[in-house]
């Protein structure tokens, strides 16, 4: 009888159950004590960031730590980041003002997103330009075979990019553009996943220690001046590395948290 009140209960939320929910259901079998993930000096890194400084709240201490062992990085900007000001929500602000600041806005998020990877070290910086806001709608065609030819040319080791539980549509949307992406290129280049925060925390599986490289990330961050406009973006993600730190050995210091999976193993979380 339990086995068909269980069985039942399952077909039901299956029917019903909002995606993130089975994401989350899903993502049960890879999850224990958080293991703790140290940098190699071999690793290729690629950033996915729908919007410029995702990169820098998410995991901008754990690429810090790449580069201090020499590990070549790549980042990927996703969208244009022309939506991200609080000034567009006003409702007195004309359409000639409005698209006046997007426009603006492009530009001087697209300097600030070059100036964090240069002082983070990028050696290839990419820039899509898919509509900030409206990833889902244009995470197909074009993206993602731009997409695939950016993995096929860096061949990385290990793909940061957005959990995807994350509260943004842009940062879901990333996770399907991604992996659209992958199964065009060639499945012989092994590989790491590890979704970051930025919105939501994850349900980790792994955490790397960032406390050496804490300021650092601060100080990086701060180069999306822009961006610290609305939302002091730094106060909060230091918060979150701090409660991370709970998770590392001896309990102390700063972390940042991550899922962590083979690709074939990300995918099911999205498609299984």
């Amino acid at each position: 009888m339990l086995r068909l009140i269980r069985s039942a209960a399952i077909r039901l939320l299956k029917r019903r159950a909002h995606p993130l929910f089975m994401v989350a259901r899903r993502l049960r079998d890879d999850f224990s004590y958080p293991r703790l993930l140290e940098p190699g000096a071999s690793d290729r890194v690629l950033v996915l960031a729908p919007h410029m400084d995702d990169e820098a709240i998410g995991c901008g201490g754990a690429v810090l730590r790449h580069r201090q062992l020499g590990s070549p990085l790549a980042v990927t900007y996703l969208t244009d980041g022309a939506e991200g000001d609080a000034r567009l929500a006003d409702p007195t602000i004309s359409s000639t003002e409005a698209t006046r600041l997007r426009q603006a806005l492009r530009g001087e998020r697209r300097l600030e997103a070059r100036a964090w990877c240069a002082a983070a070290g990028a050696e290839r910086v990419d820039f899509l330009d898919l509509p900030d806001g409206r990833l889902a709608a244009h995470a197909n065609g074009q993206a993602v075979q731009q997409l695939a030819d950016i993995i096929m040319a860096w061949q990385p080791s290990i793909v940061y990019l957005p959990s995807p539980l994350d509260a943004h549509p842009d940062h879901r949307a990333a996770n399907r553009l991604a992996l659209a992406a992958l199964r065009r290129a060639d499945p012989r280049i092994a590989m790491r996943l590890r979704g970051y925060e930025v919105w939501t925390p994850v349900l980790a599986n792994a955490v790397m220690d960032i406390s050496s490289v804490l300021d650092a990330k601060a100080r990086l961050l701060g180069l999306h001046a822009s961006q610290m406009r609305d939302i002091d973006y730094a106060r909060h993600i230091t918060g979150l590395n701090v409660y991370r730190g709970i998770l590392l050995p001896g309990r102390a210091g700063h972390a940042e948290a991550f899922i962590d999976l083979a690709p074939e193993r990300y995918a099911d979380l999205l498609t299984g």
